[in-house]
């Protein structure tokens, strides 16, 4: 009998180990998944400041210092902030620019769009 009891305790041994390992796999998951929002969140965010600033960079040199290629400017902008403007349209005095950011999560990419000019028209 002795020798039954013994091997039921290696088996529960077994069992435990079994069970901390995939708790630790688990928690190791849900981390690397944490972590991933995570970064999505905060590629959001610079994305929609790249954004704001390659619109208010455009729209600065296209309404105050007569730029002729505005979207120019706000790809550059783009570009000195790890970003790509993937599009950019002129409407009137305002500029309207889409800005899109890769994650560092995978393959996923993020993108913003803004649009700046003058509250009342161009200055002159």
């Amino acid at each position: 009998m002795p020798m039954l009891n013994q091997r039921n305790r290696e088996r529960a041994e077994g069992s435990a180990a079994v069970a901390s390992i995939a708790l630790v796999a688990a928690a190791a998951l849900a981390l690397s998944l944490a972590l991933a929002v995570g970064n999505i969140v905060v590629s959001r965010s610079h994305a929609r400041g790249v954004a704001d600033l390659a619109a208010l960079a455009a729209a600065t040199e296209w309404n105050y210092y007569g730029h002729r290629a505005p979207c120019e400017i706000a790809q550059r902008v783009a570009a000195q902030n790890n970003a790509n403007a993937t599009a950019c349209e002129i409407h009137g005095s305002s500029i309207q620019v889409t800005i899109e950011v890769s994650t560092s999560a995978g393959a996923w990419v993020v993108d913003a769009t803004a649009r700046a000019g003058p509250a009342s028209g161009p200055v002159t």
